[in-house]
């Protein structure tokens, strides 16, 4: 008999404006000595509400959601945004988008380059009718995509690869949105650790695009 999975435990890194970011705490297996979370996963969680009494915020839900992001964040977190229909033959959908997101060179003077990233984009919803709210679910995988047009050169830009991300957007009511967004980076290559603040660089940089939405579309 399989005993039960543990619950994932989290280490919250910053709850500032209401937006918190949190860290995966990864489980000791049976070869690690002592009960309870050991190291921190490369998995992190950013969960907010945004409240607006004057406008319905379902006009949200939808691939806009990241042209948003990119224009509250182009002056120092994005670069560049590139939404476009998804080169699967295969994928007709209207619900399936290629994305290249370009986050700013950060960090230049310690060796660290600049990345980006190559994302398919899912779009699932949900009506109301069939669950306690309606939901609006963004799964991206990697993609092989053609960046070499549209202006920005990656030439000496790190791809980073292997990020699995998952962005659900609660309609709790139509003033009442809850925002959870889930990802993973991959982990430093074997022998070769981070520092911490490097690790948690990009969870700091999604919860401020995340937390500019926020504080937007609550001022609209």
């Amino acid at each position: 008999m399989q005993p039960p999975q543990q619950q994932p435990q989290y280490k919250i890194l910053c709850s500032k404006n209401d937006v918190i970011l949190k860290r995966e705490l990864q489980n000791n297996n049976a070869s690690s000595p002592g009960p309870g979370p050991g190291p921190a996963s490369n998995t992190f969680v950013i969960d907010f509400e945004i409240n607006n009494s004057r406008i319905d915020l379902e006009r949200f839900c939808n691939f806009n959601i990241f042209k948003l992001m990119f224009e509250l964040n182009r002056e120092d977190a994005i670069q560049d945004l590139r939404i476009t229909d998804c080169g699967d033959s295969n994928s007709k959908s209207n619900n399936v988008k290629d994305m290249l997101l370009v986050f700013k060179r950060k960090m230049d003077d310690m060796g660290i380059k600049q990345k980006y990233m190559n994302l398919q984009l899912t779009l699932t919803a949900t009506a109301a009718s069939s669950a306690p709210a309606s939901s609006f679910v963004f799964e991206s995988v990697d993609a092989d995509l053609d960046t070499g047009t549209g202006g920005t050169d990656l030439s000496r830009a790190e791809r980073v690869c292997d990020t699995n991300a998952v962005l659900c957007m609660s309609l709790l009511n139509r003033n009442r949105l809850r925002i959870q967004f889930v990802f993973s980076v991959p982990a430093a290559p074997a022998g070769k650790p981070q520092p911490s603040y490097i690790e948690n660089n990009l969870g700091v940089i999604m919860k401020k695009i995340l937390s500019r939405v926020k504080t937007f579309i609550e001022q609209m």
